[in-house]
């Protein structure tokens, strides 16, 4: 059986009001990316949308970073596939990102969202939560995989998580819990530093 690796995806928001009603993963606006596949196979990173209006919903899916902007019609009952260019969505690298990396959704009533991105041995997915479900302070759970994969270019795997800026003039600050190097700099573990973010910018350790 291929070896699965799954990626920690961090969506970050600066503000979060708890008057709101109960928290739950449907929505009408997500910001989300996609950290980085080890593996080099080009294969596209998918966006999975359902609606559990009967009505059905109109879909607005956009690229911060090329300005690309598609339209789905995602009808009850039903899961809509959208494919996105792997290289306007994938993080690389422990840096925050040259260009916004992300994806972002609107929708006319509230829909679920999955992103899935799938290579030959490494399937990684995730949940997507709406903007009015997001927090201040998240716990990323990590794991480095030791094995060697020359033949995709890099040995021992290390954990990647990925974060996204919701708001504009957003701070984040990073904690880790072991040694990690991000933008060229070494971190002990326990070290704190903090990376500024506007809104559709991206980052990932």
């Amino acid at each position: 059986m291929a070896p699965v690796f799954l990626s920690a995806v961090l969506v970050f928001t600066a503000l979060f009001d708890s008057s709101q009603a109960a928290l739950d993963n449907k929505g009408t606006d997500f910001i989300l990316t996609f950290p980085e596949n080890l593996q080099r196979r080009q294969t596209n990173p998918k966006l999975f949308i359902a609606c559990p209006h009967p009505s059905g919903a109109t879909v607005e899916i956009t690229l911060p970073s090329t300005r690309h902007n598609e339209r789905v019609r995602v009808t009850y009952g039903q899961v809509t596939k959208v494919e996105l260019e792997r290289l306007e969505v994938e993080l690389r690298g422990s840096k925050k990102s040259d260009s916004c990396k992300s994806v972002h959704i609107t929708s006319d009533v509230e829909i679920v969202v999955y992103g899935v991105f799938a290579e030959g041995a490494s399937s990684d997915a995730y949940l997507a939560l709406p903007t009015d479900g997001l927090g201040t302070e998240y716990f990323v759970s990590c794991t480095s995989v030791v094995r060697n994969f020359n033949s995709e270019g890099f040995g021992d795997v290390p954990s990647e998580f990925g974060i996204v800026g919701v708001h504009d003039g957003t701070t984040v600050t990073i904690v880790p819990s072991q040694a990690l190097t991000f933008d060229g700099q070494n971190y002990a573990a326990g070290q704190a530093f903090s990376v500024g973010l506007h809104r559709f910018e991206t980052l990932q350790v």
